[in-house]
């Protein structure tokens, strides 16, 4: 269970049959190592901290819409606690992405996700991104 990302290719993964921490070296723009998956959940948690409006017109919300697809979800969660926040800096806190294949396996697309990190890297200040199994 990956607990910490800390770039796109290194995480601190929880291994689960060993009961310990680990930093690890993983691609996670391409796959999530089986290892790391758990398959009963169906949605990946990824908070995004500090993302500002790339510009008067287009926003870290809209690319998402616009990557979206029905198979994979990305999605802006507004809670009570941020909505002033979100309202007030246009940001995204927390996104989730979630790709459910017939055996109810989490899949990331690794095509969508490195065009939104991409995007969010080239333009913008600030990036924070941390993957969170369970919620």
């Amino acid at each position: 269970m990956i607990t910490i990302v800390h770039s796109d290719q290194e995480v601190t993964a929880k291994l689960v049959d060993f009961g310990y921490f680990k930093r690890v070296q993983s691609n996670i723009l391409r796959f999530l190592a089986r290892q790391f998956i758990d398959f009963n959940i169906q949605a990946i948690r990824v908070s995004l901290h500090d993302i500002q409006s790339i510009d008067n017109k287009i926003t870290m919300a809209a690319i998402l819409e616009k990557y979206s697809t029905p198979e994979i979800w990305l999605h802006c969660l507004v809670t009570k606690a941020n909505i002033k926040i979100y309202n007030q800096y246009n940001c995204i806190h927390t996104v989730v992405l979630r790709h459910i294949t017939p055996d109810v396996a989490v899949i990331i697309n690794d095509v969508v996700v490195a065009m939104m990190l991409q995007l969010a890297f080239s333009r913008l200040k600030s990036f924070k991104l941390g993957i969170c199994f369970n919620f």
